[in-house]
């Protein structure tokens, strides 16, 4: 059984089929964005697809080392 199935139980009504799955990436570096737009590409089904949270202290994203350029 895993960890967040203890803490936090289902009601007995709620069934898996009918819980959207999320997803939280934190870090909005190379790593996560492209784990984010990777995970939104992925072929799923409208109703299966899972909501995709990229949390980040920055507001964009900016690859510094190409600003000298």
């Amino acid at each position: 059984m895993s960890v967040t199935k203890e803490i936090f139980p289902l009601p007995q009504s709620v069934s898996k089929m009918t819980r959207k799955q999320r997803i939280c990436i934190v870090g909005g570096g190379f790593g996560g964005l492209y784990t984010a737009l990777r995970l939104h590409e992925l072929p799923t089904e409208a109703e299966v697809k899972p909501e995709i949270t990229l949390i980040d202290k920055g507001d964009r994203f900016l690859f510094s080392l190409l600003l000298f350029s």
